[in-house]
């Protein structure tokens, strides 16, 4: 009896927060089937959630449902209540139990039928019917980015690619860093379709074979060949302009008539080489190789260099 009372306020407690579930602006969504059919509903669609008939009704049917529980329990107890009095033949302790089974009964009955007020009377809150406001979820699209920077930047890319190379004695100058990386098999980024992206963040397969029947472009105007349509499986960007596989975090793209392949820098304690180009790399303008991901490198910005090898960096 007191599992079902217990229940019965607990019920009451979820309608006074459920109530308010409804009255939430929810998106479309799909038709949900009960598995304990109460109330007369069988499903809750879209369109119950708009009009009121989604959660809080089924959980008023449950209320209702397990109050009448109670009711019949009620009455079932005061029967047997009943019964034990007859059967007292005038013991005391008997009668005493009898009474006992009697007045709980009632008192249970009376907590089911009460509920509300009983939470009330705890707190105010948990009986206050407030709408909980579920904002929908908006999809974000995150754009791959690859061989360029954040927006804004555009103009420090064109500042430094436009600066002249480091002369002999210079050795310590600042430079402009941004990232590329291997983009996952049959994804799309920046640069159009794959075939588009990966033409442009390292070499294809084949010694870096091009279809000449298609033009890939950027919103500036520039244009290059994609890569030659290849199988899932064909290893790609596994190698550099100086023959040797990429290294993450470590592996240099640059102005090849400013700076030699083999050419180490120092930035931030760390050694990085020279081992690739781009047309699009000028001046004091790097590239680092970030991997299969772009999320390993936060490089991106102006960056203070020094040469670790003059003799064989600088043209």
């Amino acid at each position: 009896m007191i599992f079902v009372v217990v229940c019965a306020v607990l019920a009451a407690t979820v309608i006074g927060m459920g109530q308010g579930y409804a009255q939430s602006s929810l998106p479309k969504e799909p038709d949900f089937y009960l598995r304990f059919p109460i109330g007369g509903l069988t499903k809750i669609t879209a369109k119950d959630f708009k009009e009121g008939k989604s959660i809080p009704t089924y959980i008023t049917s449950i209320y209702q449902w397990m109050v009448g529980i109670v009711a019949i329990l009620a009455v079932v107890a005061l029967m047997v209540g009943g019964v034990m009095w007859m059967l007292a033949g005038g013991s005391k302790g008997r009668i005493d139990s009898a009474k006992k089974t009697i007045s709980n009964a009632i008192i249970g009955f009376l907590l089911a039928l009460g509920s509300y007020l009983f939470l009330w009377t705890i707190s105010p809150q948990l009986v206050q019917f407030r709408p909980i406001i579920l904002p929908m979820v908006k999809e974000i699209t995150l754009a791959i980015v690859g061989r360029n920077v954040t927006p804004g930047q555009e103009g420090k890319v064109k500042e430094f690619n436009s600066m002249a190379c480091p002369a002999a004695s210079e050795t310590e100058f600042d430079a402009y860093f941004t990232a590329y990386y291997t983009p996952p098999y049959g994804s799309k980024g920046n640069y159009e379709d794959f075939w588009c992206n990966i033409a442009m963040q390292c070499y294809c397969p084949n010694n870096n074979k091009r279809d000449k029947s298609r033009i890939c472009q950027t919103a500036s105007g520039y244009q290059w060949h994609p890569c030659v349509e290849f199988p899932q499986g064909t290893p790609y960007c596994t190698s550099t302009s100086s023959g040797r596989p990429p290294q993450a975090n470590y592996s240099l793209a640059a102005d090849q008539t400013c700076f030699k392949k083999g050419c180490k820098l120092e930035v931030d304690g760390k050694t990085y080489e020279v081992q690739d180009k781009g047309d699009l790399i000028k001046g004091r303008h790097f590239d680092l190789y970030a991997g299969d991901s772009l999320q390993n490198a936060d490089f991106s910005g102006v960056k203070r260099v020094k040469i670790l090898n003059p003799n064989e960096c600088l043209r």
